[in-house]
């Protein structure tokens, strides 16, 4: 930081390029984050029953365009993409092989997480000790069928 090093614009005139061409985006303001968190904040305050039932509509929806994708998607699966099920690694950590399926399982795992969110909703159980296991356990288990299918 002591002045030394080149600016974006100088590293960028290193490269051959023009700094003025290259295509500029800008936001002021953004209307459709805006929207999503109102209309979230409206219904918390309105209520945990309506927000419980505006997530259930959700999930539906999420469900419902997972399912046409995979139907729409059923007619290109070609078995033969599946041989070698796991390609040798290239020799650099996380191109195929083992390291590869560990690089895709940590991936993977990111997107597991918020299952705990569903304990959120133990209030509106009859019995929450028995029906939040339940629905964790099963909402995990929905998903990773729905994850392999998509994965085909």
């Amino acid at each position: 930081m002591g002045g030394t090093e080149p600016g974006l614009a100088d590293q960028i005139k290193g490269f051959g390029m023009d700094p003025a061409s290259l295509p500029h985006a800008t936001a002021i303001f953004n209307l459709p984050a805006v929207l999503i968190v109102a209309v979230v904040t409206i219904l918390l305050v309105i209520g945990i029953k309506e927000s419980a039932g505006f997530n259930n509509l959700i999930v539906f929806v999420k469900l419902g365009v997972v399912l046409l994708f995979i139907a729409v998607a059923i007619k290109a699966i070609n078995p033969a993409n599946w041989h070698p099920f796991i390609p040798p690694n290239t020799g650099h950590w996380g191109d195929f092989g083992w390291s590869g399926v560990m690089r895709g399982a940590s991936l993977v795992f990111f997107a597991y997480i918020g299952f705990d969110a569903v304990s959120t909703a133990a209030q509106e159980a009859k019995n929450p000790q028995r029906d939040m296991p339940i629905g964790i356990i099963g909402s995990l288990v929905v998903c990773t069928i729905l994850y392999i299918l998509v994965s085909g």
